[in-house]
């Protein structure tokens, strides 16, 4: 059958009808496999049930009853099948499967290719995929899972077009960070956008992170992660098996990681708050698109950042971000070839960075970031750096002459601590000094900001 004399709508009927009656067949079926192999773990949290779904035993089951003949178990799968045959029998009636599949009349594998990679994949795969999206919850059950892979087989046919394209045909690049609690999705122009983590579970798994965030994924909490996306339009490739294909469809974009690593340092100089890289994956798809075409939903080409393990507290709390922060950190972003920006860039980056600072010796590091911040942008010479600085940020901050002041006496003082921590306790003035590291720290980034900013404005 060619695409031309298919109806959609039929065979998207007859595939949930097919579909609601092996739901039922196999139960009892699911049940004597795990009395024999063992039951499933049940995980449950706060009372939710958070059990995964039983693909591989289902598909353990359907594979023993596509087999059962040649196995001897003909008459115990035979209920099964008389419930798995029509399923796989509408399956080929589809015309890009059938095309895949060829002549054989036994054929059950095609290659199913997403992005760069190709996996063999059976029909069993496929309907276990049916049957896990029906297991979510659903409103329309099966003829919704029907229908969404009737969407993504016909899209094979058409070449990607973002615009165009729906859920289950738009993949994300994913810069994972930690530090700020984003409220809702915000568009930062250019095609990328800044989204909280608990947005993203159709794409990223929580268990992708158990390596650099163990505590905060075993506790559920990740309100503080975020993500800044990239979003692209994708079709999958659906072949006969023995067909070879080395092209690659997919190049990542050359500037992702650059444009997300400065636009979080810009972020956290406009908050004043960490943005630590904790993961990169390129190309994710959706959960729902890999379950319907059979596919195992794992990351894609994960690039580990920084772990923050360490930094995790039970009782920390994270007010939201301040949305017109953003909004601003957003605007200068896209002025960046008409500013200083490419010159403050290092300035900005190391600033970020004393946010990001933890260990012993922590708020030491800041106080020697910001003195290398403060002399970026100021530029002041070998000589006198303390006053010439205290000069510049008067000028440039303060508004009267008693706030010069308040100015110069923090800058006097953040440097005598700085002093302090390079050359050490030497008398009991500097012992002083360096225990006044936290509020020179403090006083110093809220000027270093606020003097970035207004150079970048």
């Amino acid at each position: 059958m060619g695409l031309e004399q298919f109806d959609e709508l039929m065979w998207v009927e007859r595939l949930a009808d097919r579909l609601l009656g092996l739901s039922t067949a196999q139960k009892p079926y699911l049940q004597r496999y795990w009395q024999s192999h063992g039951f499933p773990a049940q995980i449950t949290y706060n009372g939710e049930d958070e059990t995964p779904f039983p693909a591989d035993d289902l598909y353990m089951i359907y594979e023993d009853t596509r087999h059962s003949i040649r196995l001897g178990n003909a008459e115990y799968y035979s209920e099964l099948k008389a419930a798995l045959d029509p399923v796989r029998g509408v399956l080929r009636d589809h015309p890009v499967i059938s095309r895949a599949l060829g002549q054989r009349i036994d054929g059950d594998e095609v290659q199913i290719g997403i992005l760069n990679s190709t996996t063999l994949t059976s029909l069993s795969q496929m309907i276990v995929g049916q049957m896990a999206q029906n297991e979510s919850g659903l409103r329309d059950g099966f003829l919704q899972t029907a229908s969404r892979l009737n969407a993504l087989l016909l899209s094979s046919k058409v070449k990607p077009d973002l615009s165009q394209a729906n859920n289950l045909n738009t993949g994300m690049d994913v810069a994972l960070f930690f530090g700020l609690r984003v409220p809702h999705e915000i568009d930062l122009g250019e095609g990328y956008s800044l989204i909280p983590l608990a947005l993203l579970k159709n794409y990223v798994d929580p268990e992708w992170l158990r390596g650099v965030a163990p505590e905060h994924v075993e506790w559920r909490r990740t309100e503080a992660m975020f993500a800044i996306i990239h979003r692209f339009a994708w079709r999958p490739y659906i072949r006969n098996k023995h067909s070879f294909d080395e092209r690659t469809y997919r190049t990542f974009p050359p500037l992702f990681h650059r444009w997300t690593e400065e636009f979080s340092n810009l972020l956290a100089v406009a908050l004043g708050a960490r943005t630590t890289r904790v993961m990169t994956f390129e190309g994710c798809i959706s959960r729902v698109a890999s379950d319907l075409l059979g596919q195992h939903h794992g990351p894609n080409s994960p690039q580990k950042g920084r772990p923050i393990g360490h930094l995790f507290s039970s009782f920390a709390k994270f007010e939201e971000a301040d949305v017109g922060e953003i909004e601003r950190a957003k605007s200068l972003f896209s002025r960046r070839a008409k500013t200083d920006y490419a010159d403050l860039a290092p300035a900005m980056y190391r600033l970020a960075e004393a946010y990001s600072r933890d260990g012993r010796f922590a708020a030491h590091d800041r106080v020697l970031d910001l003195a290398i911040v403060f002399e970026r942008m100021f530029k002041p010479g070998n000589r006198q750096i303390s006053k010439a600085l205290q000069r510049e940020l008067a000028e440039l901050l303060g508004k009267g002459e008693e706030d010069k002041c308040r100015i110069k006496d923090s800058v006097a003082h953040f440097y005598n601590v700085r002093s302090a921590i390079i050359h050490g306790p030497l008398d009991n003035r500097k012992e002083r000094l360096l225990r006044e590291v936290e509020p020179a720290w403090l006083e110093g980034a809220k000027l270093a900001r606020e003097a970035l900013l207004l150079k970048l404005e």
